[in-house]
């Protein structure tokens, strides 16, 4: 992955986390954060981005329940934290990895 791909992909959720915060979140956003977030999650291996799948689960039990993707202050407060986490994480690892990670993620949702 070159770092224009890298930066396309923090860009296209960054832009959702933003829309999460001000309450104009959409499916669109929601799958592109939930995917972020997966990626990450695939890589680690671990449960340290498990608040913020946790966070995207209840947002959209929320929406099924009410028909709007709408957030409390502290599932914003959380998905925001996790995502500058995971931009961070992203980050330090190899283009393998995010690229494998990001194929997985795919496959997983088609």
């Amino acid at each position: 992955m070159s770092n224009d791909q890298r930066l396309d992909l923090e860009l296209a959720a960054r832009v959702h986390v933003n829309k999460l915060w001000n309450g104009t979140l959409d499916e669109q956003g929601w799958n592109t954060l939930a995917a972020h977030i997966n990626v990450c999650a695939i890589i680690a291996q671990d449960n340290r981005f498990q608040s913020a799948v946790d966070a995207l689960e209840s947002i959209r039990q929320r929406q099924i329940r009410t028909g709007s993707y709408g957030a409390t202050g502290d599932e914003r407060r959380v998905m925001m934290d996790q995502f500058n986490a995971a931009v961070e994480y992203l980050g330090g690892r190899t283009d393998k990895q995010v690229a494998e990670a990001v194929q997985t993620v795919c496959r997983m949702c088609a």
